[in-house]
Formats: structure tokens, C-alpha cells, sequence
């Protein structure tokens, strides 16, 4: 539950049978229980991590995440309202499972704030959450203990990331900034129970301060 050295890399694919190319629908007309009768979408993840040791026992984990999907007919087909990206806060729902959402975590906002830029407008009544997403993070760790009854250990860190509603904005440099500390407990009875204060630096569309700080509560081991 500590490493100190090597790398992870992850890289995921999902996909549904290619359904619009299939039909005639008008999908310009259509009604809503028309268009996602039939779920369709292809979806990719790429998860890479490395880690450093640095003096005594210093860690530093850099990390880079990133998510797209789309359908097999873009530009006639939208993605629908299942399997989209919701980014921000402390990712611990980790997924929504009447939807499909993959929660991906972003200290120093809130809960699934971090929305497409469209999404911020009161006028808007479209699908909720991303079709892309991407998250960087770097996390200084040093452990208090490593025994084999707990492991717990301190860290600060650094994350940036955003949420894009379609691939005409997507920009993997225009990301919501944010740094911290916290800490972390192993315990084989209990799992992994974590502590956060982040502190946003960046202004949401719509509000009128930075997100400023914010304290998550965690649980489980996070991939994102």
C-alpha cells in the first residue's frame, strides 16, 4: 500500500454494437426513448502512474489521466446520457451505476462541479457531464509507519483537470488547478481511509471566487 518505485499504465476500452449505423432513424427529430433505446458509444480510458523515491523515505507519485468517448456516427448521433465523465471533488462514488458514470475526483471542488463549459449556463437543458475528461496529478508522500497491522502516511499534493462536452473545445492545457495535503490509513479490517484539504485556485464559470478550500473524505484505493 506504499510504493516507492516503478510504474502503472492502464489502458481500458468499451464499446456497443454500432446501432446508428444500423437504423434509419432521423435522430434530428427523434424523441429521446427513440435515440437511446439503444445505448451506443466507444469509450477509452488511459490511466499511467510513476514513482519516485527521493531522500530517505520521500515519495513523490506523478500521475496522468484521461478519458474519451464518442459514437459511430459522429455528428449524426450524440453520446447519450450513459457512460459520460463527472469530474470533481472527492471521486468517491467512483462510478453511478444507474447511468454508468465514471466520478473521477478532484481535490479543492466540489462533488461533480467541474462541468462542461455549456453546462454552467441556467439556460441549459442537455445531458448532464463530459465526453472527455483529463486529470494530472503529482503526490508527495512520507510514511509515518508501514507495519504490517497499518500503514499510514502524510502527503501534499497537486492536481489539475477539466470536463469537455464535445471534441471542438477539448484543450488537455485548459484545466481547474488545485494543491493540498492529507493523510492516509491501511488497515487490512477496514481498508484504505483517507483525509484531504484542497484548496481550488481557479473560479467556475457563474461563481464569483475561487473554489477555495475544501475538506474530502475518502475511502478505497482510487485509480483516478
Amino acid at each position: 500500500m506504499y510504493p516507492s518505485t516503478g510504474s502503472s499504465l492502464s489502458l481500458t476500452g468499451s464499446f456497443t454494437p454500432p446501432f446508428s449505423v444500423w437504423n434509419d432513424i432521423d435522430y434530428t427529430t427523434a424523441l429521446p426513448e427513440e435515440k437511446y433505446k439503444w445505448v451506443e458509444y466507444m469509450k477509452y480510458m488511459f490511466d499511467v502512474k510513476h514513482y519516485v523515491s527521493l531522500i530517505g523515505k520521500l515519495v513523490l507519485e506523478t500521475s496522468a489521466h484521461f478519458g474519451f468517448m464518442n459514437t459511430y456516427s459522429p455528428g449524426r448521433v450524440e453520446v447519450g446520457p450513459f457512460e459520460r465523465y463527472q469530474v470533481g471533488g472527492d471521486g468517491l462514488a467512483g462510478q453511478n451505476f444507474i447511468l454508468g458514470t465514471d466520478i473521477i475526483g478532484l481535490r479543492g471542488y466540489e462533488n461533480l462541479s467541474i462541468k462542461p463549459e455549456e453546462q454552467f449556463n441556467p439556460a441549459y437543458d442537455g445531458l448532464n457531464g463530459g465526453i472527455i475528461y483529463s486529470k494530472y496529478a503529482m503526490e508527495l508522500r512520507y510514511p509515518i509507519t508501514t507495519g504490517q497491522a497499518a500503514t499510514i502516511y502524510v502527503f501534499a499534493f497537486g492536481e489539475a483537470g477539466n470536463n469537455w462536452g464535445n471534441y471542438q473545445s477539448f484543450n488537455p492545457f485548459q484545466v481547474y488547478k488545485t494543491a493540498g495535503f492529507g493523510a492516509r490509513l491501511f488497515m487490512p479490517a477496514f481498508g484504505l481511509i483517507g483525509l484531504n484539504w484542497g484548496y481550488g485556485f481557479d473560479t467556475l464559470p457563474g461563481a464569483f471566487a475561487p473554489s477555495g478550500m475544501q475538506f474530502h473524505f475518502t475511502i478505497g484505493q482510487q485509480l483516478r
